[in-house]
């Protein structure tokens, strides 16, 4: 038997069969086709228009950008510098070079000016000059006296420190020369270890007597050591002076003895 379908039955056998399965109704149906609408004009919506590209220089979009022209006009607002010739530069002078050269001898101790140990003995240096200690008042020392390392609020360790000059040493400076009197205070270990230092420029007080007294000021311990291992040990504490527009440095020196903690 010879079965032939023309195409009018064949759209109906279709039609009947999406009806029957997807649009099993009428309100299906038009549902179905709100919905393709709204896609067409959500697409509509989203279309991007590149018909601006035929108003750029060339010969329409497909054509390459002309980036030469584009960095001329960025270039016009934009004024040349004009740079030095090498002839122009002075050349480095390597003669101030070691002007910033670390003083290393602020690290070693004095050992050849150093007196032997001498309980209750007198401190040793310039006689004008005397080292002490104390945080509010200064207290006067001599060879062996204990000094305490105090606890800071950070967790370090520190000494308090100062010292009081003649009248007579300063006499001849005045009041804008002696805020730049330099004066250092250092500690040292026995075996050469610098445990504190710390300096101040200016800063002076004058007594009742008229002597010029550096204090409340503290030198932080530096060295990786506990306080609490020092104690009992003799150390070697200097205060050096210099002068504004004086080659020269004065000094006191004398031995304490450490103690951990006041």
């Amino acid at each position: 038997m010879k079965i032939t379908f023309n195409i009018c039955s064949v759209s109906a056998l279709v039609s009947m069969v999406i009806c029957s399965g997807a649009c099993s109704s009428e309100a299906q149906v038009e549902q179905f086709d709100s919905d393709m609408l709204d896609m067409s004009a959500a697409q509509d919506a989203t279309h991007v228009d590149f018909s601006w590209l035929e108003d750029m220089p060339g010969e329409g979009p497909d054509a390459s950008f002309p980036v030469e022209d584009a960095m001329h006009d960025l270039s016009d607002g934009i004024e040349p510098i004009d740079m030095p010739d090498a002839g122009d530069l002075e050349p480095y002078d390597q003669s101030t070079a070691g002007d910033a050269e670390m003083d290393l001898d602020m690290f070693m101790p004095p050992w050849n000016e150093a007196e032997s140990y001498s309980p209750g003995g007198s401190p040793w240096g310039d006689m004008f000059i005397n080292v002490g200690s104390g945080g509010q008042t200064l207290e006067l020392l001599q060879q062996g006296d204990v000094v305490f390392w105090e606890a800071g609020p950070q967790g370090g360790y520190h000494m308090w420190v100062g010292s009081v000059m003649d009248e007579v040493f300063l006499a001849s400076l005045s009041e804008s020369d002696r805020d730049e009197v330099l004066i250092r205070y250092r500690i040292w270990r026995q075996d050469g270890t610098l445990l504190a230092m710390t300096q101040r420029l200016g800063g002076l007080q004058q007594d009742q007597y008229g002597n010029w007294l550096s204090v409340g000021q503290y030198a932080v311990l530096e060295a990786p050591i506990r306080p609490r291992r020092l104690d009992g040990e003799q150390l070697l504490y200097q205060v050096d002076v210099t002068l504004p527009q004086d080659a020269n440095s004065y000094y006191s020196a004398v031995w304490i003895t450490s103690q951990c903690c006041d």
